[in-house]
């Protein structure tokens, strides 16, 4: 009896190392993703901005949205 909890423990430890060992490699995929995107999605708010400090900006999309209606 003795001997099958001490089993039962060992093998739950392993168990959780295991879910522990997937779960970081989900955490270390997800930051090696989340890092290209988040500064590309930067630089494409960056040029937002500058496109929208452009003159005429506002006026091109009004006539873009005008020739599509």
């Amino acid at each position: 009896l003795a001997g099958q909890k001490i089993h039962l423990g060992w093998a739950n430890r392993e168990y959780i190392g295991v879910i522990t060992s997937i779960v970081k490699y989900i955490e270390d995929s997800l930051n090696l993703f989340s890092t290209p995107c988040h500064s590309r999605l930067t630089a494409l708010k960056e040029e937002l901005i500058a496109l929208e400090r452009r003159p005429g900006y506002d006026e091109a999309q009004v006539t873009k949205c005008e020739m599509l209606t």
